[in-house]
């Protein structure tokens, strides 16, 4: 639950000012026995790992209790499934914005595969939360609070990686949607000042298929927060968007369904490639996207472009995408600007 209060609801010019968040969970049912060797537990007091912690081939779990809060990171060493859960807090807050003693982010488990990551919360990373480029990697029931600069992303993950049940407030990009078969649902999102919610770009090449995603709530985009009345904004923000020098492409299947962004969105589509790119993003489908309104005083527009060097967008079908109580049939209608030279079969129905 997100407590907030009608006279502090934000602006172009101002952040909300008392932020209250409120994670309700179920007890435990399998909290591992605290002298298992092969257990890191951390009870319900305050550690500090002095820097990210490496776990080698001889853990398999490590435990934050309720009421543990542990400063510092975790990040695998070897092959081997780890899986780190509980109910505590891991804490970055201690050190500086990108420090060389973390690998990317505050939980990277790079290393292996099969790893899990449930229950606990991250708060104030040096940069990402959470990165496991490795397969069949599991996300379920975190949070992420406090992401108080640039480069805070939420989630990067592998091919057959699920992410689901959970809570992230970034101020980068919250879902890396950049390996097959990525699988995320029922998740609440605070988009940040900087950031998409779906990402699709960034690395050189996105060779991405198969890819599902169900049931979104973003509760905030920021992204005009402090901008004036008119906001100018990069090109890494929106809800889905396709950022950086992303030269080949080779995407398709990609299911978006039941996505609710409440409050006026400035930005639906920043998705159109790289002047240089080549390849093509294909049967994409997004179905029942509801918008409580859609900024009107902005100068970000919402595009969806290929490219000139034979990259291009086919055959997408955005479906029952509402704005204002409006189902869209037109892009105008959601002043969407859509390149007819580098697209071909975008279409927009109520049905």
């Amino acid at each position: 639950m997100s407590v907030e209060f009608d006279y502090d609801y934000g602006s172009f010019k101002s952040d909300i000012v008392d932020k209250l968040l409120i994670f309700a969970d179920a007890p435990e049912d399998d909290v591992p026995d605290p002298t298992d060797p092969g257990v890191l537990f951390y009870g319900s007091e305050a550690y500090n790992l002095k820097g990210q912690l490496q776990l080698n081939d001889s853990i398999r779990q490590v435990y934050l209790a309720p009421g543990a809060f542990v400063e510092g990171g975790l990040r695998t060493m070897s092959l081997k499934p780890i899986k780190i859960s509980g109910r505590g807090i891991l804490s970055g807050a201690n050190y500086p914005h990108k420090d060389p003693g973390f690998l990317w982010s505050i939980i990277n488990v790079d290393n292996g595969m099969n790893h899990t990551v449930e229950g606990i919360t991250m708060v104030d990373p040096p940069q990402f939360f959470f990165r496991g480029l490795g397969d069949n990697n599991v996300v379920r029931n975190v949070k992420t609070v406090g992401p108080w600069t640039h480069n805070t992303d939420g989630v990067g993950i592998g091919s057959g990686g699920l992410i689901e049940d959970s809570f992230f407030q970034t101020n980068d990009d919250t879902f890396k949607v950049y390996n097959d078969g990525l699988v995320a649902r029922r998740c609440v999102v605070w988009q940040g000042q900087n950031g998409a919610v779906f990402q699709f770009g960034w690395w050189v090449d996105r060779l991405l298929n198969n890819v599902s995603i169900d049931t979104i709530d973003v509760i905030h985009t920021d992204w005009c927060t402090f901008k004036g009345e008119v906001c100018h904004s990069s090109g890494n923000d929106a809800v889905m968007d396709l950022a950086g020098k992303t030269t080949l492409l080779n995407t398709s299947n990609i299911n978006i369904t039941n996505v609710r962004l409440e409050g006026d969105c400035p930005r639906i589509f920043n998705f159109v490639m790289d002047t240089k790119a080549t390849g093509i993003v294909k049967d994409v489908y997004l179905n029942n996207w509801v918008l409580d309104g859609l900024t009107a005083h902005t100068d970000m527009d919402n595009e969806l472009g290929g490219s000139r060097q034979r990259g291009r967008l086919s055959s997408w079908l955005i479906n029952n995408m509402t704005i204002a109580e409006k189902c869209i049939t037109r892009p105008s209608q959601a002043n969407v600007k859509i390149d007819p030279k580098t697209t071909n079969n975008i279409k927009f129905s109520c049905g």
